[in-house]
């Protein structure tokens, strides 16, 4: 079998895991369960029980968790878990140390719901199989999440990208030490065919995995996916050059005193949103060597918690420049070094001008 797996990993990708899970796909679970009768859910391959903190609280109870893992260490977190129903009532867990492959439907029989999260890639064609078959004899939904796609994106590009992803995918196909051949980026279409050939109806929706933004840096960031959707927090900072939103949604609500470091331009596109809405003091660094534009056709928003500073060191020129009209609600400092100019109206209650402030064709500042 492949390699165990550590909860401490677990715990670090945990909360990605629950930002990107396709919620769409638990509205149809959630109208067949709905009717008050107590639920019975089995999670396979369950780790330490992030699957159930994440679905039990959109679920109607009372709910009966049963986890199944090879790993009797991480089934011993997952027993000690607490969470309740959305409608309040209990969720009790019960762990089965098991090889999840070697189930049957008569193990299975009586669930309201089998559940997995990140297991497929991680499986033969015949393990697949297997569950497969011993899901669809329970005749209960299944809902099954996080599996590898095959699809990587590296930015900035460089022309040994292609290599790379290459040997990726190559490793999530391997052969294991005993002989295994995983399923990699091919589970998703081989899982589908296995439940379709029984006759199920199958629906696929995507779950692209967010890069971490906490203590990291990165050149330029696009957020380029219609369902992308992502809120960060944490109290360590992203540095990055251009801030490009394209297609999605992204929540920046990092705290502390150098929470964002911005060092390129901001781009919102239009129908697009860019939050910086923490829940505590948090500051946002403009802090470029050449001028920074911000321009925002969609939603960008800099809410109370959010101080922003212009620190940035092109002057004499601006610094940095907002296109568009523009309310910063929480505290604006421009640095003695640096030129804010604004084209649009920018609202702010108190802005301290330490440098200079340029107001271009159109451009005002109100309070």
């Amino acid at each position: 079998m492949s390699a165990p797996v550590s909860a401490g990993w677990l715990a670090l990708r945990e909360p990605a895991d629950a930002a990107v899970r396709a919620a769409e796909l638990v509205e149809p679970v959630r109208r067949r369960l709905a009717g008050g009768r107590p639920v019975m859910i089995h999670d396979l391959g369950a780790g330490t029980g992030s699957m159930a903190r994440w679905l039990a609280p959109r679920l109607p109870g009372p709910q009966r968790w049963i986890l199944y893992d090879r790993d009797a260490d991480l089934l011993d977190r997952a027993a000690a878990m607490t969470t309740i129903a959305a409608d309040g009532t209990p969720v009790t867990v019960q762990t089965r140390q098991r090889d999840i492959t070697r189930l049957t439907a008569g193990e299975l029989a009586g669930a309201g719901l089998v559940t997995t999260s990140a297991l497929l890639d991680l499986l033969t064609a015949e393990e697949v199989g297997r569950v497969v078959a011993a899901c669809a004899g329970a005749r209960c939904p299944v809902l099954l999440t996080l599996s590898v796609t095959g699809a990587v994106e590296l930015t900035p590009p460089d022309p040994l990208d292609a290599a790379i992803v290459a040997a990726f995918n190559a490793h999530q196909r391997r052969r294991t030490i005993d002989g295994r051949r995983l399923l990699g980026p091919d589970a998703i279409g081989v899982t589908a065919a296995e439940f379709e050939r029984r006759g199920a109806t199958v629906r696929v929706r995507p779950s692209p995995w967010p890069p971490s933004m906490n203590g990291r840096t990165y050149a330029n960031f696009e957020v380029n996916g219609a369902t992308f959707n992502q809120s960060v927090t944490g109290a360590t900072g992203v540095t990055m050059d251009n801030l490009t939103i394209t297609d999605g949604t992204l929540n920046l609500n990092t705290t502390g005193v150098n929470a964002v470091n911005i060092k390129g331009n901001i781009s919102v596109a239009t129908g697009e949103t860019l939050t910086f809405s923490p829940a505590s003091a948090s500051t946002l660094t403009f802090s470029g060597t050449t001028p920074q534009t911000i321009s925002n056709s969609g939603t960008l928003t800099f809410a109370a918690n959010e101080a922003v500073v212009i620190a940035n060191t092109a002057s004499p020129t601006p610094s940095v420049t907002f296109n568009n009209n523009q309310t910063i609600s929480g505290s604006l400092t421009v640095n003695s070094t640096s030129i804010l100019a604004t084209s649009g109206t920018l609202t702010n209650a108190s802005p301290a001008i330490n440098g200079g402030l340029q107001l271009n064709s159109g451009g005002s500042v109100s309070a």
